[in-house]
């Protein structure tokens, strides 16, 4: 693969991550991901994959909660444009 090609699937993968976490469809990651690629701060922890990437879904919407509340305003993931 040349690396316009390689460039060119590394931004749709990322985009597809990036409007799966928007979506909150944190479930979805799981089949959205590359199996090279490793979540292992989550994946250790549970014994799915699909429970790890819920796992970083729930700490991602409490994450963007403390942040609101210590900064008092909105912190959201937006889809990639």
């Amino acid at each position: 693969m040349v690396e316009s090609g390689f460039k060119t699937k590394a931004q749709e993968l990322i985009k597809l991550m990036v409007d799966t976490i928007a979506d909150k469809e944190y479930e979805k990651l799981v089949s959205n991901i590359p199996p090279k690629l490793s979540w292992a701060a989550f994946i250790d922890a549970e014994p799915t994959s699909e429970n790890a990437c819920l796992g970083f879904g729930k700490w991602l919407v409490e994450q963007l909660a403390m942040w609101e509340e210590y900064e008092n305003k909105e912190f959201v993931v937006d889809h990639l444009c």
